[in-house]
C-alpha cells in the first residue's frame, strides 16, 4: 500500500506552527501595521495552534484504529472469554481486566478487541502519528507490574493483544511485593 498522496497532519500542523508567525509579519508589513501586533498577537496565533494540534491529534489517531476494526461484531466481555480463553486456564476476571486496560488505553471500544489483533497492524497509529503511540503506555504498565512485584521484566515481544493478556493475567496472579517502611533518621531496623 502505497502513502502516494497522502498528507501527514503532523507536518501540516508544525508547518503553520512554525509559519504562523512570519505569514503574521508579512501581513502586518502589507498592512503597514507596527511589529508590535506581531509580538502580541503571534504568540496567542502560536497557542491556538498547539491547542489545536492537541485536540485533534487523539481524536484522528482514534478514528483510524477504529476505522481497521468497525467491521467485526462486538464481543461481551462474557462472550469474549467463553470464545478465546475458556479452556486456557486463564482467570475470567484477569482477562476482562487486561482487555479492559488496553481498551482504555487505546481509547478503543473492548467488544471490539479479538486475541489475534497485532499491536504493529490493527492498533498502530496512523503515519505522523507515531511519537503519540499510547502501545508504549502498554509497554510501561507492563514493565510497573514486574517492578510492583520484584520480578526482572520480561524482554520476549508483545506482538498481538493475546501475548499482552496472557503476560498481564500471569503478572495479576502474582501478590505485589510488600514495602517495608522507611527507617527514620538514626532508627536502626
Amino acid at each position: 500500500m502505497s502513502n502516494r498522496g497522502t498528507v501527514n497532519p503532523t507536518v501540516v500542523l508544525l508547518l503553520l506552527l512554525v509559519l504562523c508567525p512570519f505569514l503574521l509579519a508579512f501581513l502586518m508589513f502589507l498592512s503597514g501595521t507596527s511589529g508590535e501586533f506581531v509580538r502580541r498577537w503571534g504568540f496567542l496565533f502560536i497557542v491556538i495552534i498547539a491547542l489545536l494540534f492537541a485536540t485533534i491529534s487523539p481524536r484522528l489517531v482514534r478514528a483510524k484504529r477504529l476505522s481497521r476494526l468497525r467491521a467485526r461484531e462486538g464481543l461481551l466481555s462474557d462472550d469474549f472469554y467463553e470464545k478465546f480463553y475458556s479452556s486456557s486456564g486463564l482467570d475470567r476476571q484477569s482477562v476482562a481486566a487486561a482487555v479492559k486496560h488496553v481498551s482504555d488505553t487505546l481509547r478503543l471500544p473492548g467488544e471490539l478487541l479479538r486475541p489475534s489483533d497485532h499491536f504493529d497492524k490493527e492498533y498502530k497509529p496512523p503515519a505522523g502519528f507515531e511519537q503519540d503511540d499510547e502501545i508504549v503506555d502498554l509497554g510501561w504498565d507492563l514493565n510497573e507490574m514486574y517492578r510492583k512485584r520484584g520480578m526482572a521484566v520480561d524482554e520476549a515481544p508483545i506482538d498481538t493483544l493475546d501475548d499482552y493478556i496472557r503476560r498481564y493475567c500471569n503478572l495479576l496472579s502474582i501478590p505485589e511485593k510488600k514495602r517495608g517502611r522507611r527507617p527514620k533518621r538514626g532508627e536502626r531496623l
